[in-house]
């Protein structure tokens, strides 16, 4: 089961969903259209890693990582290259500090 960015971004332990996007696009790997304001993944520099797939039942396009993807997911967060929520300790360790 493929899950949507966001969803995926979920289950990193402390990663703060709301600003996944905005990390992303910092790392030149979204951008923003000028139309409608809409998340795109950024091909010169993200093809292979994110995937825009268009919903079925709603129309809304929405961003999936794919295996190549949710690899680089998860090196960003271990580098710390993710906005964590508020008081989570910034290690890996789950330890305060």
């Amino acid at each position: 089961v493929q899950l949507p960015l966001e969803r995926f971004a979920a289950t990193l332990p402390g990663v703060n969903v709301r600003s996944i996007k905005l990390d992303l696009a910092r790392l030149n790997l979204l951008r923003r259209t000028n139309v409608r304001n809409r998340w795109r993944v950024r091909q010169s520099t993200a093809k292979g890693l994110f995937e825009e797939r268009v919903w079925d039942r709603t129309g809304k396009m929405d961003i999936f990582p794919t295996e190549a993807g949710r690899a680089k997911l998860l090196e960003l967060y271990e580098a710390g290259e993710l906005t964590l929520k508020a008081g989570y300790p910034i290690s890996t360790d789950d330890t305060l500090r």
